[in-house]
């Protein structure tokens, strides 16, 4: 929450939006629902880090990732995973299919 409302918004559904700042310069804005649509590009940017918290997030179309991409939990997909770099793990790769190489060289 703002730590003083700078300003607030009644639309014509009755959403009520408000919006302000914190003392360490944080805006704030509060909405039931914030839609962005744009016809070309969305750009946002940050200095230090962006953070999405939310108990879901749905990302519609190719994702791309230039610098890396670091889960700190499981990551599952109902799709075929394809590289063109060599994979690595630090623990088991096991498959359902019976196509995984279980035998040793000596």
């Amino acid at each position: 929450a703002a730590e003083a409302d700078a300003g607030a918004l009644m639309c014509p559904q009755g959403a009520d939006v408000r919006f302000g700042s914190k003392p360490d310069g944080t805006v704030v804005v509060q909405a039931p629902k914030v839609d962005v649509t744009a016809t070309y590009q969305v750009i946002i940017k940050s200095a230090s880090r962006i953070t999405l918290d939310a108990p879901e997030i749905d990302l519609k179309g190719r994702v791309e990732a230039t610098d890396g991409l670091h889960s700190l939990k499981d990551i599952t997909t109902n799709a075929n995973v394809a590289a063109d770099g060599s994979i690595g793990a630090g623990g088991s790769i096991i498959d359902g299919g019976g196509n995984t190489n279980h035998h040793s060289h000596s």
